[in-house]
């Protein structure tokens, strides 16, 4: 039972060392921070910490082909980037910038060109830009083919644009779409 007792003191001896030790620190942390905010305390010097400015951007040379007026810096320079890396959408060999920058850029490009601002416009990466791009350029060139022989037509088969018309005879919508379709091939 001694042995019980004598341990049983160890324990709150060390346990009192630990709380005294505890408050000490606390109160030295406490000093620390009253000192600095008495009145007669010297003034601790805080360094003036100044904004730094940020670079400015130089406006990127883009066509004047090429309605810009909604974009910010940022985005005007992703358009030039996507244009300076991409193909010729009218099929030159030069890049999708210099088909702009040329005197007269072909109606594909100027239509591409309008595609890409607004796809920058919307927030999507460059990555998502081009993809996009690619797919409509491949949407826009795409050229489907028809096994005509057999079939009525108006106008000359071997036209190079030919218009494929499905209708039913009977109906009556499709009967009041029809003159619209001979005024074209006319």
């Amino acid at each position: 039972m001694i042995s019980v007792q004598k341990s049983g003191a160890n324990r709150v001896m060390r346990w009192a060392s630990a709380q005294t030790l505890l408050l000490l620190v606390v109160c030295m942390f406490t000093q620390c921070v009253c000192q600095n905010s008495r009145e007669d305390a010297p003034p601790t010097a805080v360094p003036e910490v100044k904004p730094e400015k940020a670079p400015t951007k130089a406006e990127p040379k883009i066509p004047a082909a090429v309605d810009v007026k909604d974009l910010d810096i940022d985005e005007k320079l992703i358009l030039v980037e996507v244009l300076n890396s991409q193909f010729d959408p009218c099929g030159e060999p030069q890049s999708f910038m210099a088909s702009l920058e040329a005197a007269t850029p072909c109606e594909r490009a100027l239509e591409s060109a309008a595609f890409v601002v607004n796809l920058v416009a919307k927030g999507l990466s460059k990555r998502q830009i081009v993809r996009e791009l690619l797919k409509e350029l491949a949407r826009t060139t795409e050229r489907a083919e028809f096994a005509l022989e057999g079939t009525p037509y108006y106008g000359d088969p071997a036209a190079k644009v030919v218009v494929v018309e499905y209708m039913d005879f009977q109906c009556p919508s499709c009967r009041v779409a029809s003159q619209p379709a001979k005024d074209l091939v006319k």
